[in-house]
């Protein structure tokens, strides 16, 4: 079953302050639904599911499609810090496969490249 979490305010460096808050709302809406496994897209979204996920014992994976030198260096200590705690990492450039190298062995590379069809090559 697929739960659209509500919105989730991230603008800005106030989306720092505002995290506490918005783990422990995405924490009581993952403890009520039950889910055997989270799955999270995208930095500031990746970093709430990771935290509030560990908080409440359940598996989350996590994907990253931005090339990690895009990223200031507080976001990169977030992720850093936290995206070892994921349960699974995919991921779609040989560039973040190099910067998580840590977390090797939980990831997978969706390829770059679609044949005619969608399908990754």
């Amino acid at each position: 079953r697929w739960l659209n979490m509500p919105e989730i305010k991230v603008g800005g460096y106030g989306k720092y302050f505002r995290m506490p808050g918005n783990v422990r709302g995405v924490s009581s809406i993952i403890r009520r639904i039950n889910p055997d496994v989270v799955i999270s897209f995208s930095y500031i979204t990746n970093i709430i599911a990771v935290l509030a996920c560990k908080r409440i014992n359940t598996k989350v994976v996590i994907s990253e499609r931005t090339d990690p030198v895009r990223y200031n260096k507080l976001q990169r200590i977030f992720m850093s810090l936290l995206y070892r705690r994921a349960d699974g990492f995919v991921y779609q450039t040989n560039a973040i496969q190099r910067t998580y190298a840590t977390i090797q062995q939980r990831q997978t590379q969706i390829g770059e490249k679609m044949d005619n069809e969608g399908i990754p090559l």
